[in-house]
């Protein structure tokens, strides 16, 4: 049973993220984050769209975009600190881009974006009208003076956001026990 996990949920997302959500209407649990993330996928993704995602990738963006029959496109980040050069990634985007795929922190390089580069990715998100979907599940799990900063925090940004999470990484829970899709107006998946 998940009743009362959308209030928890609620009220973390506003404590560490600044974000009013409802908990009746702005979440969705799945069994496990590559749930989530293909419900996410399916539901904002038409053939033919494109999705921007940094290479490297996890694995299972590509299949979920392919799945729905879009186009998966690579933005490759550069190392070795894995950073965002701004020019590829606005390059990146056509007509035909609807989303952009964020894993901060990412897997497999562990980098955590900065808020400059997140900044990039919401203008451009923004002003190239298309959602950003994110891949939040090692928000807890970061080292050094690098803290995670959710894209659906930044001006602009909650109302075309959709953010999947799950409880496996940072709480030793894997096997598809509780992930959550957050969805306000298309702003949240966990």
């Amino acid at each position: 049973h998940v009743q009362g996990i959308c209030d928890v949920l609620a009220a973390t997302m506003k404590r560490d993220h600044g974000l009013d959500v409802d908990p009746l209407t702005d979440f969705a649990i799945c069994c496990g984050q590559s749930e989530a993330f293909a419900a996410a996928i399916f539901a904002v993704i038409d053939p033919g769209d494109e999705v921007l995602l940094f290479d490297p990738a996890y694995e299972t963006y590509q299949t979920c975009i392919e799945l729905a029959r879009g186009v998966p496109v690579y933005v490759p980040l550069d190392p070795p600190s894995w950073t965002l050069h701004a020019d590829k990634f606005l390059k990146s985007f056509t007509r035909r881009t609807k989303a952009v795929i964020l894993n901060s922190p990412h897997n497999p390089t562990g980098k955590v974006f900065s808020r400059a580069e997140l900044l990039i990715i919401s203008q451009a998100c923004q002003q190239m009208d298309c959602f950003a979907i994110t891949d939040e599940v090692y928000e807890y799990i970061t080292y050094d003076e690098n803290k995670h900063i959710s894209l659906a925090s930044l001006p602009g940004m909650q109302e075309r956001t959709i953010i999947t999470s799950s409880l496996s990484k940072t709480y030793s829970v894997t096997g598809g026990l509780l992930s959550c899709i957050a969805v306000q107006s298309y702003s949240f998946l966990c």
